[in-house]
């Protein structure tokens, strides 16, 4: 809910966000990136999320973004 009120892009580790969203029918936020894997280090998410951005032609908002070991998904959002 805050991200949808603030407008921003929900980072999640939760595997039930996906469901919440398609499935329940949760109002989604503007976009979403859900990271599906267990941080090696402090800092490797903020640096897959910076990879993420770095992307030409990526785009978050508007979109389910899944990223696993290297993949990225992408699913769009219902407005």
């Amino acid at each position: 809910a805050r991200a949808r009120e603030e407008k921003a892009i929900l980072v999640s580790f939760d595997s039930d966000i996906g469901a919440e969203i398609f499935s329940n029918s949760v109002p989604p936020p503007p976009g979403v990136v859900y990271l599906r894997f267990v941080d090696a280090y402090p800092e490797e998410a903020a640096d897959v999320l910076h990879q993420l951005l770095s992307i030409p032609g990526l785009e978050l908002e508007g979109a389910f973004t899944t990223y696993r070991n290297g993949t990225i998904r992408q699913r769009p959002l219902a407005a």
